[in-house]
């Protein structure tokens, strides 16, 4: 098999196991399109887009409202994509990024305390705090954006 172009122009196959998938980013931002209309009669119906607080367990499963969605869709919620928590940004000279070692620490203009972004397809769909989760980094929900801007985000529009 060849090189695999990542750059979303081609529809190169993705695997795991013995599956192929393969999905090019039109497809995918098509999907998107069409699924609008299904999300919101979905969370018409079952209210999933209502906020709540962190510890509340929410009313739908995500994994049974998918169950009566046409399979474009079911395909479109299997996708997995990278979620990232930005601890902290910072702009520095190339030359001293050249100077770094082993033991260097960087200051960053962030205090401990503030809330995390929450990043979905590099793009800011929430916040939350640090916590830690047995010896494991995990973040606790504090806002999290409606299902339509999230959706917005997937599509990477």
């Amino acid at each position: 098999m060849g090189p695999i172009d990542f750059s979303g122009n081609s529809a190169q196959p993705h695997r795991r196991g013995r599956e192929v998938t393969m999905f090019s980013q039109k497809e995918i931002d098509d999907v998107l399109a069409e699924a609008e209309d299904a999300v919101n009669d979905l969370v018409q119906s079952t209210g999933a887009a209502t906020v709540r607080s962190a510890g509340s367990a929410p009313s739908v499963r995500p994994r049974a409202a998918a169950a009566g969605l046409a399979e474009p869709w079911r395909r479109l919620l299997r996708l997995r994509v990278p979620v990232i928590v930005r601890l902290a940004s910072h702009r520095m000279p190339v030359a001293d990024i050249l100077t770094l070692s082993p033991g260097a620490i960087l200051e960053f203009d962030t205090p401990v305390d503030q809330e995390l972004a929450l990043l979905v397809n590099n793009k800011p769909i929430g916040t939350g705090e640090a916590v830690k989760v047995g010896e494991n980094f995990g973040l606790k929900v504090r806002f999290v954006g409606d299902v339509r801007t999230r959706i917005a985000t997937l599509g990477g529009a």
